[in-house]
């Protein structure tokens, strides 16, 4: 029962007991007995009573309702306490997570940092803020870069946050100072994975890029060293060629000495025979000479003759020994040009061995310059 039905009921109750009252004052004026006003008083009485019981009534039932209010009220409480008790254990991780990232953040030595769209800086770690000491929360690159800079730079975040399109390891160089950055959209998910902004990572590769140039130079370097020892190759591919060809003149002339030499041999054989027919000729000159003077007059003639061929044989006697002299000369001459062609001949081979051991290392060099 609610309290306006109780306020109701304690009415009609009142109400009651006034008209009831009035009734027994009204019939009181009719009969005035003893009888009646016994009645009147016992029926008052009994209104009281019935009244003061109807109160109790609604008091403990009240003290029920007001218990029960209580009650739930004290468990709406404790789970309230127990709601704001979770909270506040949310609350604190939360803030400790957010104490870990930024702890963890300001560690990295790379520059990370999170924009609005209006290219205000949100967030940016301990090395971002080290590197930029004038850069502020809450401000834009113009605060603190050129306008050429920040005209460049919001032109690259205006087409990450309007076209999502990503910028991932562009490269920029700063003086002498290489950087690498990474930019991306920073959508929140309590406003339906709604653009807000960019998140971005800027890196020092001046290292990684000098590394880089120095191994492209050192390939570019390689590559004409290559080319330079395709070209000793060539070359020592010539060089091995024209020795070759050098070794079979020398061998070639090499047996024409030795044809020489054996022509010289059969020259010298002749020259004996001539040698000794021109001594024979000699002995007979000398024999028809005797025979002409013992014949006297008739034998002048032949004495002549045998006196011509005399002077024949002595001359070609002579001419022989100068050849035989020229052949001897001669024969020591390719003697000594055949054992230089021979040592030519076999320096040759060691040249050319050396020049295919040569080629063989160039080929080995080319082949390890151009696995880099």
């Amino acid at each position: 029962m609610t309290n306006a039905q109780q306020d109701t009921r304690d009415s009609r109750v009142l109400y009651m007991s006034l008209a009831t009252l009035i009734v027994a004052g009204v019939l009181t004026s009719f009969t005035p007995n003893l009888v009646t006003w016994g009645w009147i008083v016992i029926a008052i009485i009994g209104l009281i009573v019935t009244y003061k019981m109807q109160q109790q009534t609604v008091v403990a039932h009240q003290v029920e309702q007001d218990n029960r209010e209580l009650e739930k009220v004290q468990a709406e409480k404790a789970q309230l306490a127990e709601q704001l008790q979770t909270l506040q254990q949310q609350l604190e991780t939360a803030q400790a997570n957010e104490t870990l990232y930024h702890s963890v953040l300001d560690l990295i030595p790379d520059w990370i940092y999170v924009k609005d769209t209006q290219h205000n800086y949100v967030f940016a770690n301990k090395s971002f803020l080290e590197a930029l000491p004038d850069l502020e929360i809450g401000y834009s690159d113009d605060k603190f870069m050129p306008p050429d800079f920040c005209k460049k730079i919001w032109h690259d975040e205006q087409a990450v946050i309007q076209r999502n399109m990503r910028l991932k390891d562009v490269e920029e160089q700063a003086g002498e100072t290489w950087f690498s950055t990474t930019k991306v959209q920073w959508k929140d998910p309590k406003q339906a994975n709604q653009v807000v902004g960019i998140i971005g990572v800027t890196r020092n590769v001046t290292e990684a890029v000098n590394d880089r140039l120095t191994v492209q130079n050192n390939s570019e370097q390689i590559k004409q060293k290559i080319s330079r020892v395709h070209a000793i190759q060539s070359d020592t591919t010539q060089a091995r060629e024209k020795a070759a060809q050098c070794s079979t003149v020398v061998d070639k002339m090499s047996q024409i000495i030795v044809e020489i030499n054996s022509g010289n041999e059969q020259i010298e054989q002749t020259i004996e025979l001539i040698k000794g027919l021109a001594s024979q000729s000699k002995l007979l000159s000398i024999n028809a000479a005797i025979e002409a003077a013992k014949a006297g007059e008739s034998g002048r003639g032949f004495g002549v003759v045998a006196h011509e061929v005399r002077d024949l044989a002595e001359r070609s006697e002579q001419a022989v020994t100068e050849i035989q002299s020229a052949i001897n000369s001669s024969s020591q001459v390719i003697n000594t040009g055949t054992g230089t062609m021979e040592e030519t001949n076999k320096a040759f081979e060691v040249t050319i061995q050396h020049i295919e051991s040569i080629s063989g290392s160039l080929d080995e060099l080319s082949d390890d310059l151009s696995r880099f």
